[in-house]
C-alpha cells in the first residue's frame, strides 16, 4: 500500500500505526520466528525485536511531534488574530465553535471585570446582578491572552457579560483536565472532519491513540505462556 503525503514524518507514523493495528487485529503474535524477505535469515530474539519495535515507534512519534508543534494554524474566518498560530490555537478554535457551554461544569473561581480578586460563582453573579439561570444562558467560551508580552499565547475562559463594561470571567479552563477533557474531546472529534488543519495534523494523534489501545488490549488478550520456548544457541543443551 502506497500513501502519498507531502509530510514524510506524518506518513511514516500513520503507516507504522496502521501496520501495528493490522498485525494485532489479524491475530499476529510474537511467538513465531521472523523470516526476512531476502536470503534465509531468521530472527529468533523476540525480546530484542520488541525492544527495537518500541525504539522505532518512539523515534517516529518524536519526529512527527517536532513537525507538528511548529506548524502554523490560520483559519480564514479568524483573520483578526495573529497569522502564525499553532496546534493549540486550532484546538481552542474547535472548542469555541463546538462546545456547548451548558454541558460544562462551571469553574469554581471567577473574577469581576479586571479585578483579580478571587470570587465564587455566586459572588461574581452578585457583582453583575444576574441570576444563575440567566448567567449560564449568556456564558460564552472565549480566548484570552496569557501575557501581554506573549501575543501568540492564549488560554480559554468562560465570560458572562451584562453590559459592555459589566462582566465576569472565570479562571482558566484546563482542556486536559478530567473536569473538561471528555466534553472537549467529543467536540474535537466533531470538528476534526470539517477542519483541514485538525484532520491533517491532529487526526494522526488519534490513530496513534488507537494503536496504543490495540497493543494494550492485545497484551491482555493473548496468552504468551502458550508460546513455544525459544531455541537454545548452538552448542548448548
Amino acid at each position: 500500500m502506497q500513501i502519498n503525503d507531502a509530510v514524510p514524518e506524518r506518513r511514516n507514523l500513520i503507516v507504522f500505526c496502521m501496520a501495528t493495528i493490522v498485525f494485532f487485529i489479524g491475530g499476529g503474535d510474537a511467538c513465531g520466528e521472523v523470516k526476512l524477505p531476502f536470503g534465509s535469515i531468521v530472527l529468533t530474539n523476540k525480546t530484542g525485536l520488541i525492544f527495537l519495535y518500541w525504539c522505532i515507534f518512539s523515534y517516529l512519534v518524536l519526529r512527527y511531534w517536532s513537525v507538528f508543534k511548529t506548524t502554523a494554524y490560520d483559519p480564514d474566518s479568524k483573520a483578526d488574530f495573529a497569522p502564525h498560530k499553532n496546534y493549540m490555537t486550532a484546538i481552542q478554535e474547535a472548542i469555541i465553535r463546538n462546545v456547548s457551554v451548558s454541558s460544562l461544569r462551571f469553574p469554581r473561581t471567577w473574577y469581576a471585570l479586571s479585578n483579580k480578586t478571587e470570587l465564587s460563582f455566586t459572588e461574581a453573579l452578585e457583582k453583575i446582578n444576574l441570576s444563575q439561570d440567566v448567567a449560564k444562558a449568556e456564558a460564552i467560551i472565549t480566548r484570552q491572552s496569557v501575557h501581554p508580552n506573549k501575543p501568540h499565547s492564549y488560554h480559554l475562559i468562560l465570560q458572562i457579560k451584562k453590559e459592555r463594561f459589566v462582566q465576569i470571567e472565570s479562571e482558566k479552563i484546563k482542556i486536559r483536565s478530567f473536569r473538561y477533557g471528555p466534553i472537549i474531546l467529543v467536540s474535537l472529534l466533531k470538528r476534526i472532519f470539517s477542519d483541514k488543519y485538525l484532520f491533517d495534523w491532529v487526526f494522526p494523534w488519534l490513530i496513534l491513540l488507537v494503536t496504543l489501545l490495540t497493543i494494550v488490549g492485545a497484551s491482555f488478550a493473548f496468552d504468551y505462556s502458550l508460546c513455544p520456548p525459544a531455541p537454545l544457541p548452538p552448542g548448548e543443551s
